[in-house]
């Protein structure tokens, strides 16, 4: 008797019955898996252009606008789920704050830019996102050292060099060649605006070596603009040794980087920095000549400060043409010693100019200079036998004494006892 064939297992009605259902699961799941994936990434792709479009905002300088996109986007996202896309809003939030506050002065908006930024920073981590991480540190130490200039400068100060620190450790030389030197450059300025509190010398010598540094990459053939920016700063360093030592020398190299940076900064293209490094030549100008009694200084620093009077105006800048006029008055007054009287009256108009912008009510420093100045006009043209002696010693008592008002013992003491020295002169040239 033929043996009846057995059926395979595999061919069992309730085992196909079973496999159907378990595939028709799997390609159910799978299918689900796909579109959740998919609706993910567009969903991913959505907050990546909203916040495109926050950034383009920051970047068109419409803060205000931005954050209001940047604070729609966080009802959005979990902290959790996507903390990159979070971070990234966050720090966002944080630079809208930054940049909000230099439009109201607002040391909230400052603290505020600094938490978020912070918080961003900590996911930000130099190990999973090192180059996000570099650049989180660097908009950080900027909100710090905006924040030091209203209050607690030291320490913000040096929060902004550990954070610009921080960045260094990702953006070197060899890698990122740009950022590494901006962010040296964004060193120096750290450095440089610590030496105003302790330690003058030590910094300035540090902030230097970091400007130096980003010259080395920023070159004027290159970068222009950045270049420029450089030999500004180093020249504004230079110029803060001086008064501590090697005078001369680094007035010098400060005048010779000036006019490096003028090179960019012409005055067709950047007016108002090309006014203010000639007002700052001027100054190094009439440094030099205090030091070496060299009446060629002394035209050279009359002539950029008639460089700088070009672009401020009495109408567009008061305050800044006032500060040139004391200082052109100045000028004035010593050239005529050489025997150029007629620059007498040259000094006279100058001091009235100033006086037109400082009121003792609106500016009582400034007012306070003038008067000092104007002092001095009416004591020279005494004892160089310019018009009435008698009425020109009793001008120079009235305008000094004006000066006083403004300069009492307690609250200017240096300033004080200058006044009290050139009010003896008077008084002893009166009783000749």
């Amino acid at each position: 008797m033929a043996k009846k064939a057995k059926k395979k297992w595999y061919n069992s009605p309730l085992f196909l019955t079973i496999i159907g259902l378990i595939g028709g699961a799997i390609l159910s799941f799978v299918a689900t898996y796909y579109f959740s994936i998919r609706e993910e990434k567009l969903e991913t792709s959505k907050i990546r252009t909203s916040i495109g479009n926050a950034n383009q905002l920051l970047e068109e300088g419409m803060p205000q606008d931005a954050l209001v996109k940047y604070q729609e986007l966080l009802v959005l996202i979990s902290k959790e789920k996507r903390p990159q896309l979070y971070a990234e809003i966050k720090r966002g939030e944080g630079l809208s704050y930054y940049y909000l506050a230099f439009g109201s002065n607002s040391e909230d908006y400052f603290r505020k830019a600094i938490a978020y930024i912070t918080e961003a920073a900590t996911i930000f981590t130099i190990d999973k996102y090192p180059e996000e991480y570099a650049k989180t540190n660097g908009y950080l130490a900027n909100a710090f050292l905006a924040i030091s200039e209203i209050r607690d400068k030291e320490n913000y100060l040096k929060s902004a060099i550990a954070a610009n620190e921080e960045s260094l450790k990702i953006y070197t030389l060899e890698k990122f060649p740009f950022e590494y030197a901006k962010t040296r450059m964004n060193l120096g300025i750290d450095y440089e605006s610590l030496s105003e509190i302790r330690d003058k010398k030590q910094y300035l010598l540090k902030a230097i070596e970091c400007y130096s540094d980003a010259a080395g990459v920023f070159t004027a053939s290159e970068f222009p603009y950045e270049s420029a920016i450089v030999k500004l700063n180093l020249a504004n360093t230079y110029s803060g040794l001086s008064e501590v030592e090697d005078t001369e020398n680094y007035l010098n190299k400060a005048l010779d980087a000036y006019s490096e940076a003028l090179q960019e900064f012409t005055i067709e293209k950047y007016p108002e920095d090309y006014a203010s490094i000639q007002l700052n030549m001027g100054l190094a100008h009439e440094s030099l000549a205090a030091l070496n009694n060299n009446s060629t200084e002394l035209e050279n620093a009359r002539t950029a400060y008639e460089n700088a009077l070009g672009i401020y105006t009495f109408e567009k800048y008061p305050y800044d043409y006032g500060v040139i006029k004391i200082n052109i008055a100045t000028v004035f007054l010593k050239i005529a010693e050489t025997g150029k009287t007629e620059l007498y009256d040259y000094a006279e108009d100058a001091i009235g100019e100033a006086l037109k912008v400082f009121t003792v009510d609106l500016y009582p420093r400034s007012y306070a200079l003038a008067k000092i100045t104007q002092g001095d006009f009416y004591y020279k043209c005494a004892v160089n036998a310019k018009g009435n002696k008698k009425e020109n010693l009793e001008r120079s008592l009235e305008a000094y004494n004006e000066a006083l008002k403004v300069f009492q013992k307690a609250s200017y003491p240096d300033d004080y006892e200058i006044l009290q020295e050139k009010l003896s002169l008077v008084r002893e040239e009166m009783e000749k």
